[in-house]
């Protein structure tokens, strides 16, 4: 479960190992945490746009000590690039479609808000 400071918190810690500058998308709870929609979320929902985002990405959270779920069972996860755990927090990564609901558009990417930078890190949150 995370609350607003504790995904701060999160992305500042990933940041750290972030080399080169690239941007993630949060949908879901960790986006509307963000927009003040709702107090806490149970995972972390981000979208890449490119596989060389995600692998930047993946590096990065790996270095932070979370590690990867390889057996997963539920549909929804069938288009995640990876799942990602540590204790109770868990960081679901799709790029562009998410389950089989949401294909992640480049009109919602324009349309993204700008969240916060952390060092290489650019965070952006749904309209």
């Amino acid at each position: 479960m995370f609350e607003k400071n504790e995904l701060e918190e999160w992305l500042i810690e990933i940041s750290q190992f972030i080399k080169e500058p690239i941007s993630i998308y949060l949908i879901g709870g960790g986006s509307m945490s963000f927009q003040d929609i709702k107090e806490n979320t149970k995972d972390i929902d981000i979208v890449t746009t490119s596989k060389k985002t995600f692998h930047l990405f993946d590096k990065a959270i790996k270095s932070a000590k979370y590690e990867r779920e390889v057996n997963i069972l539920d549909d929804f996860y069938l288009t995640a690039l990876a799942v990602y755990k540590k204790g109770d927090s868990r960081i679901d990564v799709f790029q562009k479609q998410v389950g089989k609901m949401l294909i992640f558009t480049n009109n919602m990417q324009e349309r993204a808000i700008s969240y916060n930078q952390y060092g290489n890190l650019s965070v952006y949150t749904g309209p």
